[in-house]
């Protein structure tokens, strides 16, 4: 009886120190493409908004960063790193979603043809939903 009741003491202590090591999880999410990368802000935190998209270009080689959020039949929100040197993360599209929403967030390389409209590559696609 005595094995067992330090062995419970023991499991016990080990959870406990375990737990109050972890950090808290955090809400931001890196979407990686080729070029750069979108953050996807489930929740607030730190100063930044919940439910909110941004893009960072970290590549000097003419291709910008976009990032594009849609969620049910209308939800859009957009940001892209156009017209800026490598190394600009554009600011935060936000705005609070009902939670449970499904949101589809797309990050992809874009850059002018010329012409007036634009050429795509490495394009990602994530799914998340909101909590």
């Amino acid at each position: 009886m005595r094995f067992m009741k330090l062995g419970l003491s023991v499991g016990i202590a080990a959870t406990a120190l375990i737990a109050g090591l972890q950090a808290p999880a955090s809400a931001e999410e890196y979407l990686w493409t080729t070029g750069g990368y979108g953050l996807w802000q489930a929740d607030p935190e730190n100063g930044r908004p919940g439910d909110s998209i941004k893009a960072c270009d970290t590549s000097s080689d003419g291709w910008a960063i976009s990032v594009v959020m849609t969620w049910g039949t209308t939800g859009y929100r957009q940001v892209d790193t156009r017209g800026h040197e490598s190394g600009y993360c554009s600011g935060w599209a936000s705005g609070d979603l009902p939670e449970g929403t499904y949101v589809d967030i797309s990050v992809e390389e874009i850059k002018s043809d010329g012409q007036g409209g634009l050429l795509h590559r490495n394009w990602q696609l994530f799914r998340d939903r909101v909590a």
